[in-house]
Order: structure tokens, then C-alpha cells, then sequence
């Protein structure tokens, strides 16, 4: 392949095509397939390196369908891809011919791209580490540090490992997490929508029956009648601010890390949900710190990516705070006794670690417990809300049932 240049980040990526091609091997038989190249000539070139007389090579089309097409690449795509190019490395698999393998098997176009961007470097000399430093989109300095650090020690497939089952775990503790975020949201969504549906569409066709038998209506029927009224003219103003409300605190969120301090505050006060949230970014720091510094980054490297890996405002700070302190002199423990978000059991485990050289071990210890605590309360919660949230959908419905029959009742009372 052609030797790349020093290009923006990403501009590789973007570059590449997709063709399809017909050929022959060495032996005459007839083979096709796709290649990913910047054009149909280095395209041809690379069939050629692979032995292969290339016939016909034509683009390729957007895809088959909806589900064919490019999508964004997710934090779980790499994680997937760290695990595959972690199994080949300790099997003894150069890296070149496993990127390859990962990229052939890859579905979405977009990960592929990526991953054949990658390759074309490590093809022509680059360290990984350089290379996925490029892509700092998609590998944070963490995991840059961490294969930067597993080049220099020869133990890539050791650090591969390690940063595999971080990654997985962390995952892992984000899908609990989001879990005990969307779901009762999403049941609040449905009794919204529930009612809205009964408030626009039904409670006007009692009105006009009320309306016709000229009877007077009991306060709790006239309440329910104007806010139906009261929906159905101003329902769509309430839904355009709600939604320009929630796109102003998005880029909010984005753009000033102010707010984004004052909302880790408030979440973490929360009453169900702040232990949560808590416990999920004491397991990320736990976790994050084991795996560095299991892997030889220097403690003051590894609580600077730590801070970037904590997904916490406040956690950030914090742990800035404590390697500020440990860059003076101070033991990591007695840095962690300083900052109120760090619970006395972790500092305890923190103190012992040190001691006894195994800070590495103490730290998966920790990041277990609070992965443990994390499930548990996400399940505690789970089989909390299930039965509040039916009591509010009957409690809602039911109010609109009675404030429509009630007056029927009354009529049938007056008869």
C-alpha cells in the first residue's frame, strides 16, 4: 500500500472507499470480494500484493438497504474491537494481519474505515499508540497511554488484556446505570402520553355530550374539562419549550462546565439515584486506577487520565485535587482523606494497598464491591418503581374516568 502522509484527524477515515472487485489468484480460479481504498489504482495495487490479477473494480453503492448503511461508531464498537484485537495479540498473531482479520469481520463501514486507516500506518512504520493518538474521538489518553505504556514494557498483549476487561467492565457498570435512568423514564413517557391521548381525544366527546344534556357538572369534571381545553389549545406551545428547554440545558451541558458541576451536584443528591450515580463513578475510579496502574503508568499519568475517565464533574476535580496533593508529596490515601466524595472504606482500602505494595489488587477489590452495589440498587430500584409507577398510571387514569362518569351518574341519580 502506498505510504500515507501527515494528514487532520480523521481525514483518512473519510477518505476511504469501498469497491468491488473481480479477479483471478495465482492459480486462475475466480475470485471476488470488497476492498477499502482511497482509489480504484491503490486499490488495484493491494489485490496485486495479495496475489491477486485484478478484472473488474467498480464502487461501491450506498448499500442494500437501511440497516447496510454507515453508522456512528459507539463506545461499545471499540470495546468489541480491544477484546478481538487482544485474543489475536496473545495468540501470537502479528498485528498487521489482525487488524485484517478484525476489519473483515467488522459490519459497520464506518468501524471498518477506521480500522483500515489504522492499519495503512501500522503498515508503513507507526507505533499503534501513535496512530490511535490520531483518533482521539474514538481512544481517549487513557487508552493511548496504556498501549503507549505496553509497547515500551514488550507486554502489548498483557495491556490489551487489561484494557479489554476495563473497558467491558466499565461498560457494563454504564448499561446498569442508564438502565435505572431510561426505564422509569420511559414508563413516565408512556402515563404521558396516556393521558394526553385521553385528554385530547376522549374527554372532548364527553364535553359535547354534557354539553348537549345541559346538566351542571361536578367540580372534579369541570377541572379535568379545562385542562383538556387547555391542552388542546396550548399543547403544542408546552411541547415546543419543553423541547427548546431541553436543547438549551444540552448545549449548556456542552459548552460550560459550571453547569455541568451544578448538575452532577444536584444528581448526586438525588434520593434513590444519587447513591447510584455515586457508587457507579467510585467504581470507575477504582477500576480505571487498577487497570493503570497495573500496567505501569506512573501514578500522577494515571490519576490525570483517571479524572478524564471518572464521566463526573465533581469526581474530576476531585481526584485533580488529590494528584495535585500527591505531586507534593502526599500518599495517595491521605490525598483521598481530603475530599468528602470518597468514602471511608475506600480510603481505608487505598491505605492498606500502599502499604503492602498491592494497590493494583485493593483497587479491583474496590471497583468490584461498588459494581456490586451499583447492580444491587439498580435491581432495588427496578422493583421499586415498577409498582409506584403503576399506582401513578391508575391513580392518573382513574381520576379521568370518574371526572367523566360522575356526571352521568348524577343524571342517572336525578332520573
Amino acid at each position: 500500500m502506498a505510504t500515507t502522509t501527515a494528514r487532520k484527524k480523521g481525514d483518512i477515515v473519510q477518505s476511504l472507499q469501498t469497491f468491488r472487485w473481480k479477479g483471478t489468484d495465482s492459480n486462475g480460479r475466480k475470485l471476488s470480494g470488497e476492498i477499502r481504498a482511497r482509489d480504484i489504482a491503490l486499490a488495484r495495487a493491494e489485490l496485486r500484493r495479495q496475489m491477486i490479477v485484478p478484472g473488474q473494480i467498480r464502487k461501491a453503492s450506498g448499500g442494500n438497504g437501511l440497516f447496510s448503511k454507515a453508522r456512528a461508531i459507539k463506545s461499545k464498537d471499540i470495546t468489541l474491537f480491544t477484546r478481538q484485537l487482544a485474543t489475536m495479540v496473545d495468540s501470537g498473531i502479528p498485528i498487521v494481519q489482525a487488524f485484517e482479520i478484525i476489519e473483515k469481520g467488522v459490519e459497520n463501514p464506518s468501524m471498518a474505515s477506521l480500522l483500515a486507516s489504522i492499519r495503512v500506518e501500522i503498515e508503513s512504520g507507526a507505533n499503534l499508540s501513535s496512530v490511535l493518538g490520531k483518533h482521539s474521538r474514538y481512544f481517549d489518553n487513557l487508552y493511548v497511554n496504556l498501549i503507549a505504556a505496553g509497547e515500551q514494557a514488550g507486554a502489548l498483549d498483557t495491556i490489551l488484556n487489561k484494557l479489554a476487561l476495563y473497558r467491558e467492565k466499565t461498560e457494563m457498570i454504564k448499561s446498569k446505570v442508564v438502565r435505572a435512568l431510561v426505564y422509569p423514564a420511559m414508563i413516565l413517557v408512556v402515563a404521558a402520553v396516556v393521558t394526553l391521548i385521553i385528554l385530547l381525544y376522549v374527554i372532548p366527546q364527553f364535553e359535547m355530550f354534557f354539553t348537549n344534556a345541559g346538566s351542571e357538572l361536578p367540580m372534579l369534571t369541570q377541572m379535568v374539562v379545562k385542562a383538556s381545553n387547555f391542552v388542546g389549545e396550548w399543547g403544542w406551545l408546552i411541547l415546543l419549550g419543553t423541547a427548546a428547554v431541553a436543547w438549551l440545558a444540552m448545549n449548556r451541558w456542552k459548552k460550560s462546565e459550571a453547569f455541568q458541576r451544578r448538575a452532577a451536584s444536584i444528581a448526586l443528591k438525588l434520593p434513590v439515584l444519587g447513591p447510584i450515580l455515586a457508587n457507579a463513578a467510585l467504581a470507575r475510579f477504582s477500576r480505571t486506577l487498577s487497570t493503570t496502574f497495573g500496567s505501569g503508568v506512573p501514578i500522577m499519568q494515571a490519576l490525570s487520565s483517571v479524572a478524564s475517565a471518572s464521566g463526573n464533574a465533581l469526581f474530576s476535580d476531585a481526584i485533580l485535587r488529590m494528584r495535585d496533593s500527591i505531586a507534593k508529596g502526599q500518599m495517595l490515601n491521605f490525598a483521598m482523606q481530603q475530599e468528602p466524595l470518597f468514602p471511608n472504606m475506600l480510603q481505608q482500602m487505598t491505605a492498606i494497598g500502599e502499604e503492602a505494595g498491592s494497590l493494583e489488587h485493593m483497587m479491583g477489590k474496590a471497583a468490584d464491591y461498588y459494581e456490586q452495589e451499583v447492580d444491587a440498587a439498580v435491581d432495588v430500584l427496578t422493583s421499586m418503581i415498577e409498582p409506584l409507577i403503576i399506582v401513578v398510571i391508575g391513580v392518573i387514569v382513574g381520576t379521568l374516568v370518574i371526572a367523566m362518569y360522575l356526571p352521568i351518574f348524577n343524571l342517572g341519580d336525578a332520573i
